[in-house]
């Protein structure tokens, strides 16, 4: 058995390594398990810590491999990071498909609107009743397009809702490490 002596000092932290054996404080010993007559080796891993403040609601997919790539985030950061994107990118998604269905409940009210004038220039009688009744349908019809285009917004909406609170969990447990 060997004990190898590093040096602490100059602001470096060691990583990816073995816990050491014991700690001054102005240095870290390890043991390192060395057979009589043998050679081993024992690579010592440093890094200078380093502070970058970064708005998470700035961050891209690319901008957070970038840093991974740079080793300026571990991969439990990184993982973390990536599945909070991940969320907002669905949020992002689900709120798109509101508008969506937003822009047609616009659409359907206006034909219903042109229905209704077209309805009020009608007698209830003859060719002119048919043609009324035709109206009325389509009106009801529409009504359930509606209804459906509501159900949907409002179930969409509390997936956002569900989305949102993940993601502050998220955010809550990158905070906590």
């Amino acid at each position: 058995m060997v004990l190898i002596e590093r040096g602490l000092g100059g602001g470096y932290e060691t990583f990816d390594m073995p816990a050491p054996a014991e700690t001054t404080l102005d240095a870290q010993r390890f043991r390192v398990e060395v057979p009589a007559g043998k050679i081993s080796e024992f690579v010592a891993q440093e890094r200078l810590p380093r502070a970058r403040e970064e708005s998470l609601t700035d961050l891209s997919h690319m901008k957070l491999q970038r840093y991974f790539a740079h080793k300026m985030l571990d991969q439990k950061a990184y993982d973390g990071l990536k599945a909070l994107l991940d969320v907002w990118a669905e949020i992002a998604g689900l709120e798109k498909s509101i508008a969506e269905h937003e822009k047609q409940r616009a659409g359907i009210r206006k034909a219903q609107e042109q229905i209704q004038k077209n309805m009020a220039a009608l007698s209830n009688a003859g060719d002119e009743g048919k043609l009324r009744g035709r109206y009325v349908k389509q009106l009801g019809d529409s009504e359930e397009q509606l209804a459906d285009n509501e159900a949907t917004v409002l179930r969409v909406r509390a997936e956002i809702a569900a989305r949102q609170a993940d993601a502050e969990r998220m955010i809550a447990a990158l905070g906590a490490t």
